[in-house]
């Protein structure tokens, strides 16, 4: 009989939803689209909670379309990186760029420097250099340093050329996405 009060107990615990919840968890249900990138972002990772890919993106893809830029930035990473996905260039473009063009400077400087680096892509720096001009006027220091040695660089700065160079390499050991196609002749 003992049992069976605990056992009734426990499952109606469960089914009233009580009990211990992720906090991100708690704040997507609540309705913040950022707790619903949160909670996106723990599921896709199996960040301290069971992995699930799908489940995952749809809270992700959630926050992006209520307005989370960093929900769309994070759309841009998983996708372009193939984390939990088949790697899709264009849809991880589409991503960085939805939330660049709300003002995302990270989206801006990632997107410039995939393109900088060749990241999946052929390199490409007059693509890349406004991009990263936009995140340097969106105020993230990064984005101004680097635009700053490509148009160096650009202006014939050996030095500016060398640091670019050693970027682009430590970006690539770095980078575990799909292989940039090679230039077409």
């Amino acid at each position: 009989m003992f049992r069976l009060l605990i056992g009734s107990v426990l499952a109606l615990t469960a089914l009233a939803g009580c009990g211990e919840r992720d906090p991100a968890q708690a704040s997507c249900t609540a309705g913040n689209e950022y707790g619903c990138m949160e909670w996106g972002r723990k599921l896709v990772y199996g960040d301290g909670v069971d992995k699930d890919v799908e489940m995952g993106l749809m809270w992700i893809q959630d926050s992006c379309n209520k307005g989370a830029t960093e929900g769309c930035a994070l759309l841009g990473m998983i996708y372009h990186q193939g984390d939990g996905v088949n790697p899709d260039f264009g849809l991880a473009m589409n991503y960085f760029d939805q939330a660049c063009n709300r003002g995302d400077a990270v989206a801006c400087l990632t997107k410039g420097m995939i393109y900088l680096n060749g990241m999946g892509t052929v390199r490409d720096p007059t693509v890349a250099k406004p991009l990263l001009e936009k995140a340097c006027a969106l105020e993230d220091q990064d984005a101004c340093a680097v635009w700053s040695m490509v148009d160096e660089c650009e202006r014939g700065s050996q030095e500016n050329c060398a640091a670019l160079e050693e970027i682009r390499q430590k970006a690539l050991a770095g980078y575990h996405g799909p292989p940039a196609p090679a230039p077409s002749s």
